[in-house]
């Protein structure tokens, strides 16, 4: 993997109280993979790995040792004393020599993500939803009805074991998730319209780079795109919730696990965000280099990352993947994603508003419920139509936001100990009052509306 000459740009990461950002594309994901070797007097990112983590005397010392060797360090601390990880750009002699540092456990060349998913979108003509979302219908009820060109959003709310011809519309109470702070490790978000209540959280990569915070950083908007349907104003489920734009500076493991960090850190930092957050993560990572246990070491970590997320009663949901289409790629075989089978995290796989299986939809043990992946989004004032799992667990996202931002006595009421919250949420995900499974038999995430609810509820 080769890079430009760049200023030098150091950083170190801890589980703190700052903020974050991330990434994702519309057609083909981009060809990240690399044989080539970093020559001695190449430089690129390395990450490095510290050997007791919780040793805060140590781990200053590797990180004064690290800006030595290197030349100049940016060392970013937060609120405890596990670090996670170090990122720095040198060449490969000077990663030779850090890998030489007591109190480094490990010093790898950065690597690229597999995805972001290859979801695929085309562009609309004219607008496919309704020009206001409805009027409550009784006054008690503060139910409200959407129509348009949105079978995936009424999916999401069509009564249990009903036609869906008969309940085209998406129907929701007025609350739609106010209160609840939806995060997308994505490459941010176009603010526009359709996404006006947004905030940008960028890794140190991202600010050292100048990306601009309000705009996506790739080429293809797909975070955009994704997080339209989440919390979206005229496409979305969730439409009065907060979204935090988690912007990476490169699709890389040293970026993805910064983001992590500064999304935790961004939630933990107020106590008003807790259990009242959600995490939406479409990136995919796979073992593809050959790379002699290193993908094990940044697997672990991840491993860590997610752990402190599920302690802190935070729901991280994530696309299955799109690759269901390709030989020996039907069920899930990537990380993240492949945690969900043994920690509380949600895998979403992709079904068309009737509950058909997506055939490009990966699925498995790991999944955790289906959802519509095919439908509009808006993009910065223009309509696209998507699908694939990104699409999904959006949706699922939004539904989860839903939940959380109900009024009480109104939503799932879910009572769970701290450090529980989310296995009981799936609990919730996956029973009656969560969820029903369509003539295919698989089972779709379900917004909660009764018959009389839509009934109640005027039409636009």
């Amino acid at each position: 993997m080769r890079f430009s000459l760049a200023p030098l740009f150091f950083a170190s990461v801890v589980i703190s109280s700052v903020a974050a950002t991330s990434r994702a594309y519309f057609g083909a994901a981009p060809n990240r993979r690399s044989d080539k070797t970093i020559r001695a007097n190449d430089f690129g990112v390395y990450i490095i790995y510290p050997e007791h983590p919780s040793d805060e005397r140590l781990n200053k010392q590797v990180e004064e040792r690290l800006g030595e060797i290197a030349g100049r360090a940016q060392v970013f601390t937060g609120r405890t004393d596990r670090v996670l990880l170090w990122s720095g750009r040198m060449n490969a002699a000077e990663a030779a020599t850090a890998r030489k540092t007591p109190g480094v456990r490990a010093v790898h060349e950065d690597r690229g993500a597999t995805g972001p998913l290859p979801d695929t979108a085309h562009k609309a003509i004219r607008s496919a939803v309704s020009s206001t979302h409805g009027k409550r219908g009784d006054s008690d009820s503060g139910y409200i009805r959407q129509k348009g060109d949105i079978a995936d959003l009424a999916a999401t709310s069509q009564p249990k074991d009903t036609e869906q011809r008969q309940y085209s519309d998406y129907a929701f109470h007025e609350s739609a998730a106010e209160g609840i702070w939806v995060y997308s490790i994505e490459d941010g978000v176009i603010r526009s319209k359709e996404l006006s209540r947004v905030q940008t959280v960028q890794t140190p990569r991202a600010k050292s780079s100048g990306v601009n915070p309000d705009m996506e950083r790739g080429i293809e908007p797909h975070g955009s795109c994704v997080m339209s349907k989440a919390v979206g104003q005229d496409y979305g489920i969730a439409k009065k919730a907060s979204l935090v734009a988690v912007q990476q500076g490169a699709d890389s493991r040293s970026e993805f696990l910064f983001a992590l960090v500064e999304a935790y850190n961004h939630i933990t930092s107020d106590d008003d965000r807790k259990r009242k957050s959600v995490v939406s993560i479409t990136l995919q990572f796979e073992d593809e280099f050959n790379d002699n246990g290193e993908f094990d070491v940044f697997k672990e970590t991840m491993g860590i990352l997610f752990d402190q997320f599920v302690k802190a009663d935070v729901p991280v949901i994530m696309a299955a993947g799109n690759s269901g289409l390709e030989p020996g790629h039907n069920g899930v075989d990537r990380y993240p994603q492949l945690f969900a089978g043994e920690k509380p995290l949600i895998a979403v796989s992709a079904v068309d508003a009737t509950g058909v299986l997506l055939p490009k939809s990966q699925r498995g043990r790991e999944t955790t419920i289906y959802a519509a992946g095919e439908g509009s989004c808006s993009v910065n004032g223009v309509r696209y139509f998507a699908s694939g799992t990104s699409q999904a667990q959006a949706v699922v996202t939004g539904v989860v936001a839903y939940w959380l931002g109900m009024p009480r006595g109104k939503g799932p009421q879910i009572k769970a100990k701290s450090g529980e919250f989310v296995k009981e949420l799936i609990k919730y995900m996956q029973s009656d009052d969560g969820s029903w499974a369509r003539k295919s038999g698989l089972r779709m995430i379900w917004n909660g509306v009764t018959e009389d609810q839509y009934e109640g509820a005027e039409k636009p």
